[in-house]
């Protein structure tokens, strides 16, 4: 959906250095020092891109190859599908924030870089075969051998810190607990968590 242009760039540049993740209530983004998208309770999505901005690019003609994307996008979905705040640039660096009205949403105008649903063990989304790490136990388990009912899965396709709004119960192998909420992925291009939301 997004179109080739200095937006794409220097989110691309933006993007490939690290980002992290975080799922719960909706937060000012000065608390971020990295980049990281908060899947809210509502549904939504807002993401805060920290990072390097190359002195090449100018923040006039990424603003305006921003709102071209937008807008694109929200023409073919709906009204507010994505919208922005104004980025800021200091000291070298660009602080961008960035809301989606659904996950679907971020997925697809970030390329697919998310899945998030209801984890039914089986179902294809964590390949049989592969590892997990019980987050409880600190246990290596067979992916095949996870059963747990009312949970959910997020898929993360480029290097997050995912941090849910509820309990890890087991993460994908490669990536490392930092909580009973937060897993850092920012030396993996790929990873999961199975999470049970707080009631």
């Amino acid at each position: 959906m997004r179109s080739k242009g200095i937006f794409s760039a220097v989110l691309l540049v933006l993007l490939l250095t690290a980002c992290s993740v975080r799922i719960g209530t909706k937060d000012k983004g000065e608390k971020y020092d990295r980049n990281t998208v908060v899947l809210n309770q509502d549904g939504s999505v807002s993401e805060y891109i920290r990072e390097s901005f190359p002195d090449k690019y100018s923040v006039e003609d990424l603003i305006a190859s921003m709102d071209q994307e937008i807008m694109a996008y929200n023409e073919a979905t709906s009204p507010d599908s994505v919208t922005r705040q104004e980025p800021v640039v200091r000291e070298g660096m660009i602080r961008l924030e960035m809301s989606y009205r659904t996950v679907g949403d971020y997925a697809l105008f970030n390329e697919g870089s998310m899945e998030v649903k209801e984890y039914v063990p089986g179902d294809g989304t964590i390949p049989d075969g592969g590892k997990a790490i019980e987050a409880a136990s600190g246990a290596t388990v067979k992916t095949e051998d996870i059963r747990v009912e009312g949970a959910r899965v997020c898929m993360m396709y480029c290097p997050y810190d995912l941090y849910v709004n509820g309990r890890i119960l087991y993460y994908s192998d490669g990536i490392r607990l930092e909580g009973d909420n937060h897993v850092s992925m920012e030396n993996v291009d790929r990873g999961y968590v199975i999470y049970e939301l707080t009631k």
